[in-house]
């Protein structure tokens, strides 16, 4: 974005519409999780749930569609969108 808030076109990564609509619901289902787990967590219904980083689902999912199906990916508690990449799908 320039001082006028205009993307610049040849900055578009053109990731196409299939893409974009797995990385908005892996950012969907990662915050729901989230937000279970904390619930589940705060009523004692589970032993111990360390929260992701609410607000900050596009990070990961955004560094994960990056990946190649060849690469390997170690994520932690913090970064459970990791699981899902780019040439991945959640269910696979």
């Amino acid at each position: 974005m320039d001082e006028q808030n205009v993307a610049d076109p040849k900055l578009d990564p053109q990731l196409g519409e299939e893409l974009l609509l797995k990385m908005y619901s892996n950012m969907v289902t990662s915050r729901l999780l989230d937000e279970r787990g904390m619930m589940l967590n705060a009523k004692r219904r589970i032993g111990f749930y360390v929260p992701a980083m609410t607000g900050q689902e596009a990070i990961s999912t955004g560094t994960a569609a990056a990946l190649k199906s060849s690469d390997w990916v170690f994520p932690s508690f913090a970064n459970p969108e990791c699981s899902c990449t780019g040439e991945r799908t959640c269910s696979k």
